[in-house]
């Protein structure tokens, strides 16, 4: 695990109501009563990095957990599509189709072969969707780069950029990794984001009364016997066109409107990214980009996911001429006017 240095750090969880907490780690003692709701919070004190690894001791009552190896460096919040989750072995995996890219994939190998950092590491948020509510937890695990089999696991664009600040700050560093691949931007920006522009709300309210309607009249065996039925006919008609897709429960679907904030975002807070966050998107306009990513940031950043005080977003537009735009506080730059990065 990897805490931001040089901010307070929260740490919480769940436990009987009326209850003691207590957090003890690198000579700080924390205490919280828990909650009617069953909640807890405490806060350590900022505090400088620590590259070695000290254990962090929560009990409450009978019970205790330790997790150890937790450092003290800079967190950023990785998050995106396709490009945010390829990851390294990924990109090594499989035969190149053009050979333009093969001394490209040939440097990602080398990078891989000599990875021997423990100090970089990567949180994976597991997949998870909410349309209709937040969720308070989720799933998720801690890799570092210290062998070259737990780097390939690494999100690709996460670890050059994971690299980099090692080597110009020497302090640790954690990257929340927190994609899924092939999503659009809706998905990401919660209820309250919607809110705040009249178009956006009048298709949120809209597009969520829909759903809910799928939902109430989603039957799954029905839904099965209708996917049985049309897969048989594809077959029979000699498999022509596109073979007939599973769609499943509407709820769980990954392009419905906030749900990916509510169910991989929403359980990291009140985690504490950073110095900011890196984001990889392709929407069709910057403009509809311009609008858009603040409508995600700021109540991400109100909501506590962020902390940004003279703090910078980075966001990449994999298809426009420059490649990054880079601005102090919750907001993202026009692409056009950026400068571009290697």
């Amino acid at each position: 695990m990897v805490l931001q240095r040089e901010e307070p750090t929260p740490v919480w969880g769940w436990a009987a109501p009326g209850a003691r907490v207590t957090v003890a780690f690198n000579g700080q003692r924390k205490t919280a009563t828990v909650g009617a709701d069953g909640t807890w919070q405490v806060k350590l004190d900022a505090m400088k990095a620590l590259n070695t690894g000290r254990k962090m001791v929560v009990v409450c009552g009978d019970d205790s957990k330790t997790i150890h190896d937790v450092v003290v460096g800079e967190v950023w919040f990785c998050s995106g599509q396709s490009n945010m989750t390829v990851w390294l072995g990924f990109l090594t995996g499989s035969p190149v189709k053009e050979k333009r890219y093969q001394p490209v994939v040939d440097y990602i190998k080398r990078e891989i072969g000599r990875a021997r950092d423990p100090l970089l590491r990567q949180f994976k948020v597991g997949i998870g969707t909410s349309p209709f509510e937040k969720l308070r937890t989720g799933k998720g695990s801690w890799v570092s780069s210290a062998s070259p089999a737990d780097t390939t696991k690494f999100t690709g664009t996460g670890y050059f950029f994971g690299k980099e600040l090692r080597a110009k700050l020497n302090v640790p560093v954690g990257l929340i990794k927190c994609d899924y691949g092939g999503t659009l931007i809706r998905p990401w920006i919660p209820r309250s984001g919607h809110m705040k522009f009249p178009v956006l709300a009048a298709r949120y309210e809209k597009d969520i009364q829909a759903l809910r309607k799928k939902c109430e009249a989603w039957d799954p065996d029905e839904a099965a016997k209708k996917y049985a039925e049309a897969l048989r006919k594809w077959e029979a008609a000699g498999k022509k066109g596109r073979k007939p897709f599973n769609w499943g429960d509407p709820a769980k679907g990954a392009l419905n409107r906030s749900t990916l904030f509510n169910g991989m975002v929403h359980p990291v807070i009140p985690y504490t990214p950073s110095k900011g966050s890196s984001g990889i998107r392709a929407n069709p306009t910057p403009a509809r980009q311009q609008r858009n990513m603040p409508c995600s940031l700021r109540p991400w950043c109100a909501a506590g996911a962020m902390s940004w005080t003279n703090q910078t977003f980075l966001s990449t537009w994999p298809n426009s001429p420059a490649s990054a735009g880079v601005r102090d506080g919750c907001g993202s730059r026009n692409p056009k006017d950026s400068p571009s990065t290697t």
